[in-house]
C-alpha cells in the first residue's frame, strides 16, 4: 500500500490527495506533526517538506512530482493533457498558483492561526501520533515563533500576501470568462493546483477545511470578498464536480 506522508492541514498535501484520489489510487495517509516532522521527513527524501508519497522503497516529494506519478500510473485518469501547448499551459498555471496562492495562502492564514491555539492544534494534531498533545503543551510557544521567523509570517507579510492573492485572482477571473477550466477543455492539474491552493481559505466542503467560522473578522471579510468572485464560484463548483473522496 502506497503512504502519504502528510500535514492534514496542508493545501499542498490536499493537491497530492486530490490528484490520488482522482486517479483512484488506492493509498493510506500517515499524518505527521509539524515541527517533529523535520528528522522523520530527512530520513527518507532531500528536504523537509510535505508531501512525500512512498511507493514500496521509492519515495516521490512534492505535489507536483506526485501529479506526474499519476500521469505515468493511471492513465485514464491522467492530469496534464495530451496536447504539448496544453501542458505547457496547465504547468504554467501551475507554477501560477505555487507563486500566486500557496505561499501567500498559508502566510495569511498562519498569521491569524498562530494566535489560536485552541483552534490550530486540533487541525495539527488529527489522526497523528499519540504522543503530539503532551508535544505541543510544551514545545508549542516556541514552535510559533520559529515559523513566524522561518516562514515569515508577521503583519507586513500578511498584507503583502492579501494582496498577492487579490492580483492573482483578478488574473484568474480573466481567464475563467473564456472557460470553465484553465488548459484546454477539460479538468486538468491546473484546475486541480489552483483549486486546492485556495481550499483552505475558501473552505469548499469536499475539501475537509472547516476553519472559516473560526477565523478572524478582516480575513472573513476578505473570503466573503472572494466567494462572490467569479474564481471563488468556481473553485466551489470545481470541488463539486471533480473533488473524489
Amino acid at each position: 500500500m502506497k503512504v502519504l506522508y502528510q500535514f492534514r492541514i496542508s493545501h499542498y498535501c490536499e493537491k497530492a490527495r486530490w490528484a490520488l484520489d482522482y486517479a483512484n489510487i488506492p493509498y493510506r495517509t500517515r499524518n505527521l506533526l509539524v515541527g517533529p516532522h523535520l528528522k522523520q521527513i530527512k530520513k527518507i527524501a532531500p528536504d523537509s517538506s510535505v508531501p512525500v508519497l512512498k511507493i514500496e522503497d521509492r519515495y516521490i516529494q512534492g505535489s507536483d512530482k506526485i501529479l506526474d506519478y499519476v500521469d505515468t500510473t493511471a492513465k485514464d485518469a491522467g492530469l496534464t493533457p495530451a496536447d504539448s501547448s496544453l501542458a505547457q499551459q496547465a504547468r504554467q498555471w501551475e507554477s501560477f498558483a505555487d507563486r500566486y496562492l500557496g505561499e501567500p495562502v498559508r502566510c495569511l492564514l498562519y498569521h491569524d492561526v498562530l494566535e489560536k491555539p485552541h483552534i490550530l492544534l486540533p487541525l495539527w494534531l488529527d489522526q497523528g501520533p499519540f504522543y503530539g498533545r503532551l508535544f505541543y503543551l510544551l514545545a508549542y510557544q516556541k514552535l510559533k515563533a520559529v515559523i513566524r521567523v522561518r516562514m515569515h509570517v508577521n503583519e507586513k507579510t500578511a498584507a503583502l500576501s492579501m494582496r498577492g492573492i487579490e492580483r492573482g485572482i483578478k488574473r484568474l477571473d480573466a481567464a475563467l470568462t473564456e472557460s470553465d477550466y484553465l488548459a484546454g477543455p477539460s479538468f486538468s492539474r491546473a484546475d486541480l493546483a489552483v483549486c486546492s491552493l485556495l481550499a483552505p481559505l475558501l473552505c469548499p466542503e469536499q475539501s475537509g477545511y472547516r476553519w472559516h467560522d473560526d477565523m478572524s473578522p478582516a480575513l472573513t471579510e476578505f473570503r466573503q470578498s472572494l466567494l462572490t468572485s467569479a474564481t471563488g464560484r468556481w473553485v466551489l463548483t470545481t470541488y463539486e464536480k471533480h473533488r473524489r473522496c
